[in-house]
C-alpha cells in the first residue's frame, strides 16, 4: 500500500472518532474535553483503521499486480515495435534488392536475346540455321 493511502486511512479513522462523538452526543468521545475517554477513542480509531486497511490492502495488492502486468505489456509492445521496425527495414532492403535483380535479370534476358539473335544471324550469313 502506498504511504498516501495509509495516511488517508489513518485520517479517516481519526475522523471516525469525531463521527461517533457527533452521533452519540457523548462527551466521552469528544477529544479535547475533560470527560474524553482516550482509551475508548483510541479503540474506535484503531478498529476503524483496521477495518479500512483490511478492505484497502487486497485492492492495493491487486493494483500493484496490474501495474506490474502493464509494465510487462509495455515492454513487450516496445520489443514488438522494434521487431516490426527491423522487419520493415529488412523488407525495404529486400524490395530494393529485388528491384536491382529485376533490372539485372531484364538486362540479362536482353543480352541473352541479343546474343541468340547474333548467333542466328551469323549462322544465316554462313549459310545455315540450326534449329
Amino acid at each position: 500500500m502506498t504511504d498516501d493511502l495509509v495516511k488517508r486511512i489513518k485520517d479517516r479513522s481519526d475522523w471516525l472518532v469525531d463521527a461517533v462523538a457527533t452521533s452519540t452526543q457523548n462527551r466521552q468521545f469528544l477529544r479535547g474535553e475533560p470527560e474524553c475517554d482516550d482509551v475508548a477513542c483510541e479503540v474506535i480509531r484503531l478498529n476503524g483503521e483496521k477495518a479500512m486497511m483490511d478492505v484497502a490492502k487486497p485492492l492495493a495488492d491487486r493494483i500493484e499486480v496490474l501495474e506490474a502486468d502493464l509494465d510487462d505489456k509495455e515492454a513487450e509492445c516496445r520489443f514488438l515495435r522494434g521487431a516490426v521496425n527491423m522487419t520493415e527495414a529488412k523488407l525495404e532492403k529486400a524490395e530494393e534488392a529485388l528491384e536491382d535483380l529485376g533490372f539485372h535479370a531484364a538486362l540479362g534476358k536482353a543480352r541473352t536475346g541479343i546474343a541468340r539473335k547474333a548467333q542466328t544471324t551469323l549462322k544465316e550469313l554462313k549459310g545455315g540455321v540450326d534449329e
